[in-house]
């Protein structure tokens, strides 16, 4: 009989539960970052708007998708990059709130509860532990 040679790799640890909720929300937030600009463009009026609108939303869509993907896949980084983004994005619903149709405002406030929801979530203590696990394991690998 032979005998096989393994060679055993830690597993990596499960994404925790606000983690995983932390990126749905993320999800949610890119839905929202291309439904924002979308409705602010049926309401307001004037060409300038319109290519701006197109650019931060498709912008806005892909970071929350790339934070997404990161946060799940235990890129400590990405939690804090994720939190200044978040930062961020908090200057950004105020001008938003204040400048904005109605319909934008609303929204913009739904999209900032979104990722307040999503950054409260990383950074409860089993995410951290998960991130910190992740961390370890892929200085192993």
């Amino acid at each position: 009989m032979e005998r096989m040679l393994t060679i055993s790799r830690p597993l990596p640890p499960a994404v925790p539960q606000p983690v995983f909720l932390a990126v749905r929300l993320m999800y949610t937030g890119a839905a929202l970052g291309v439904l924002l600009p979308t409705v602010g463009l049926l309401v307001a009026s004037g060409h300038p708007q319109v290519f701006m609108a197109v650019f931060a939303g498709a912008c806005d869509c892909v970071l929350w998708l790339w934070m997404a993907r990161k946060n799940e896949s235990g890129r400590a980084w990405a939690r804090i990059l994720s939190t200044i983004f978040f930062a961020g994005f908090c200057v950004g619903m105020v001008l938003d709130v204040r400048h904005g149709p109605i319909e934008v405002s609303v929204l913009a406030v739904i999209s900032w509860l979104v990722a307040l929801g999503a950054v409260i979530l990383i950074w409860r203590p089993e995410s951290g532990r998960f991130y910190r696990e992740r961390s370890a394991l892929v200085e192993v690998i």
